[in-house]
């Protein structure tokens, strides 16, 4: 499970990129419900990479893969720990 600083920090990053309440996002919330489309999801991915220190892609399997917020924190949370 991601750790809940991490997801709390994510939590704002989206609110931000998706002009959302921070209380709306939760950890359960799927990230397409914020109305992610291509250009917000460049942002998120930029906003992710600048908070976090790492590096995606949006062709990234992994990524592609991803769908609640906490399953966005569990990988940022894997990447970090393995230094990608």
């Amino acid at each position: 499970m991601a750790n809940p600083d991490t997801i709390s920090a994510l939590a704002q990053l989206i609110a931000e990129v998706c002009a959302v309440a921070p209380s709306s996002v939760r950890p359960e919330s799927k990230l397409l419900a914020f109305g992610l489309d291509s250009i917000r999801l460049l942002d998120l991915i930029m906003a992710v990479e600048d908070r976090f220190g790492l590096q995606l892609s949006e062709s990234d399997p992994e990524l592609a893969a991803v769908e609640t917020v906490t399953h966005l924190a569990d990988l940022i949370e894997r990447r970090r720990g393995a230094g990608v």
